[in-house]
């Protein structure tokens, strides 16, 4: 999404001026919100993107978990790690990863653990 880029570089007007046109132009759509999310926190708007973030998590029930394990590591929204929204939302994913036991992948299929 060209807001993020200009986020990235300093054009901050311009950035949200995008971010606020694309979320009119398709609000529904779930990655759009999710890019407008990481443009509201690069501009350090961290209500509007808990905003946005929030609501793609509401719309994709089935791929919320998927949304949240992206957004653990996603350095674009690194200004929201400390927010208590944010640490909200986060910790459904939180437990959910801690619970299961690590995936088996072809390299360490057939391996025992000692």
């Amino acid at each position: 999404m060209g807001a993020c880029a200009l986020a990235y570089l300093g054009r901050r007007e311009r950035a949200e001026a995008w971010a606020a046109r694309a979320a009119v132009i398709d609000p529904d759509d779930c990655y759009m919100r999710y890019d407008i999310g990481c443009v509201y926190a690069l501009l350090g708007r961290l209500d509007l993107a808990l905003d946005h973030l929030e609501a793609v998590l509401a719309k994709t029930t089935a791929s919320a978990r998927w949304y949240q394990q992206w957004m653990q590591q996603d350095t674009d929204l690194d200004p929201l790690r400390s927010h208590p929204r944010f640490q909200a939302m986060m910790a459904p994913a939180d437990s959910a990863i801690s619970d299961r036991p690590p995936a088996e992948s072809a390299d360490t299929a057939g391996w025992t653990r000692r």
